[in-house]
């Protein structure tokens, strides 16, 4: 149904940017965001070579934690502006309205939906259990960069569905409706995904579970009329895989001491079970997982859009 807003009405003074643009636009704020996030890290990178120039041989890991927060900080922010300067719309418009308690209920729904993948891993001999993380030997030291990513993945993870699920998604589906506005964002979310690792088949069956994720996710937030869970589902999901469990995040590898335990892939087990270098997201329990829950969504009504938003105050599981 094409001229559905999925958050907030359209009033005669609001702008609607165009498709491609926003397509466009999108991009350009995350990569701006990047090159915004990892420039303090390069000059003081530079700056050391220059007093050390034998630094330049040895590789750069790029702390992810500033750079997770300093990009995401930079591209919410061309977003909002965007939004607020040029479409004359508030935040609301963008599913950021009343409601706040619902990005803890996503959390908590994300936390779990990334527990279920895992334990299909364990169970399926795709992982086994390498070390009990930070607890071998608690100290505040170990505590405190898992305190930082914490905060670093609930503002990467409300970035990018502010830009995907809380702009793309509403602007297409008031232009083309909800059927070409899901496929959209779920499809350009894959592909800022396809950079990740070198093109081989963990990265394919990756970008095809996160394709997945966009359209679960969706359905989520077109059932609660919200973009709040979403954000929660996103930054659990990410701290658990990474943070919590010490698995790969998108192929994307953090080192640091995992919070709940260490898992590690099991050895020869299949790369479909254990996701490759890609990690749990390219694996067939991501697959399962996410397939499930979209079912759970429609057959909750989640494409009904003549559902009131008294009614979607009620719980999505």
């Amino acid at each position: 149904m094409a001229g559905f807003e999925l958050y907030a009405p359209r009033l005669a003074k609001h702008r609607r940017t165009w498709t491609w643009a926003v397509l466009v636009l999108a991009f350009v704020f995350l990569v701006l965001g990047q090159i915004v996030g990892a420039e303090p890290q390069g000059i003081e990178r530079a700056i050391a070579i220059h007093a050390d120039p034998a630094l330049a041989h040895k590789p750069f890991q790029i702390d992810m934690a500033p750079f997770l927060l300093w990009s995401n900080v930079t591209a919410i922010s061309l977003t909002l502006l965007w939004v607020g300067l040029f479409e004359r719309r508030t935040p609301a418009a963008i599913g950021l309205g009343k409601g706040v308690w619902r990005f803890a209920r996503g959390y908590l729904t994300g936390g779990l939906l990334f527990c279920a993948v895992a334990g299909l891993m364990y169970v399926s001999g795709g992982i086994e259990i390498a070390g009990p993380g930070v607890w071998q030997a608690p100290a505040m030291a170990s505590f405190v960069p898992l305190l930082v990513f914490a905060g670093s993945y609930i503002v990467q993870g409300s970035g990018e569905e502010i830009l995907t699920r809380g702009w793309l998604l509403q602007i297409v589906s008031s232009r083309h409706g909800l059927i070409w506005g899901i496929a959209v964002n779920a499809l350009f979310f894959g592909f800022l995904h396809i950079f990740n690792e070198k093109p081989a088949p963990d990265l394919y069956m990756g970008v095809f579970n996160i394709v997945l994720y966009a359209t679960f996710v969706s359905l989520y937030v077109i059932r609660e009329r919200s973009l709040w869970g979403a954000c929660g589902i996103h930054a659990a999901w990410n701290y658990i895989q990474g943070p919590g469990l010490g698995l790969d995040v998108s192929g994307i590898k953090l080192g640091a001491t995992p919070l709940i335990v260490a898992l590690a892939d099991k050895p020869g087990a299949a790369q479909w079970l254990t996701g490759g270098n890609f990690g749990p997201e390219a694996s067939v329990a991501t697959t399962v997982v996410m397939a499930a829950g979209i079912a759970v969504l429609l057959a909750r009504g989640a494409l009904k859009p003549g559902e009131s938003h008294a009614q979607n105050e009620i719980s999505v599981f």
